[in-house]
């Protein structure tokens, strides 16, 4: 099974995963890691190691990153130099790790990468679109 880290600004780790349990329940190696204001970039990337090294040696784990470019992705990108067959996603949306985690099983970490960057994406609507899709299938 692949596990999944979820690493973020402030507190958003740690809600998605506790919105993930309250609508699928609890989740075995789903982890959150997050970059609070008083944290050091090499703090966040100490965490992140260990995570990774706790877990295997990064074949196995998905990081599912808040923000393209922002701190907690170049931290994660920096650690693919010590985990080359670590997989990163990011945009994290709860759409995203609802689908990720219950597709994990089966999955490489680079297909579950694939799959949850398309669940994110379709999971992204405006209610105006839903409603007009709806009225041509009619």
């Amino acid at each position: 099974m692949i596990n999944l880290v979820l690493v973020s600004h402030g507190d958003l780790a740690e809600g998605m995963i506790s919105a993930m349990r309250l609508i699928v329940g609890e989740q075995e190696g789903v982890f959150a890691l997050s970059l609070k204001e008083t944290d050091s970039i090499a703090e966040l990337e100490n965490r992140v190691e260990t995570a990774i090294q706790q877990m295997n040696t990064g074949a196995d784990v998905l990081l599912m990153v808040d923000l393209f470019g922002a701190s907690p992705f170049n931290t994660c990108v920096k650690l693919l130099s010590k985990f080359p067959d670590l997989q990163v996603v990011t945009g994290l949306n709860l759409p995203m790790l609802l689908e990720t985690v219950l597709q994990r099983e089966g999955k490489t970490a680079a297909e579950l990468a694939k799959s949850a960057a398309e669940s994110g994406r379709t999971g992204i609507k405006t209610l105006q679109e839903t409603l007009e899709q709806a009225g041509q299938e009619a």
